[in-house]
């Protein structure tokens, strides 16, 4: 198996706290997101990555 395939497994998936975290990360990281903001962004985002899930949109 290919080292691409390899990362592509379960496995390896992020789930949805730890996708989110990594996306209000780079927010904040980029100057578009205050420090204040991070929890709300955390529960938008994940509620997001939620619906995206159960709709199969990913």
């Amino acid at each position: 198996m290919s080292q691409t395939n390899d990362n592509c497994n379960k496995s390896n998936a992020l789930g949805t706290t730890e996708l989110a975290a990594l996306i209000v990360d780079a927010l904040l990281h980029g100057g578009v997101l205050r420090k204040d903001d991070i929890n709300r962004a955390l529960e938008i985002v994940s509620e997001e990555i939620d619906a995206r899930k159960a709709m199969g949109d990913y």
